[in-house]
């Protein structure tokens, strides 16, 4: 039932190509790329577990965070955010192909250094 409940919310597709302006249309109704994935999910099935998605972008010229987002922050205050060049290690591939045995849907990448 859970697995059936996650799937039924769970859309993925793997384009070879993609116009810009698909894409651009996908994005805005709520979809997400990732590598050469795009996906859009209302839950996520995680531990036997059903969560609900939190989804993370937003216009930021008109964003206002509510009471959630703010409760979310305060209990996320010791984290910190990094922005710096991209440098892929053995040890992120060496994840993604752990990632690639659970999800083995994931069609495989070249990784390359930046």
């Amino acid at each position: 039932m859970l697995f059936l409940l996650a799937t039924m919310f769970e859309q993925v597709k793997y384009p070879q190509n993609l116009d810009p302006k698909a894409l651009d249309l996908l994005l805005a109704r709520g979809w997400f790329r990732m590598g050469q994935s795009i996906f859009t999910t209302e839950f996520v099935l995680f531990q036997s577990c059903v969560y609900r998605t939190i989804w993370l972008r937003h216009d930021l010229k008109k964003y206002q965070s509510g009471k959630s987002i703010s409760n979310l922050k305060k209990r996320n205050k010791n984290f910190r955010i990094e922005l710096k060049r991209a440098v892929i290690t053995d040890t992120h591939v060496e994840l993604f192909e752990n990632i690639r045995t659970v999800f083995p849907s994931i069609p495989p990448h070249r990784f390359i250094n930046f």
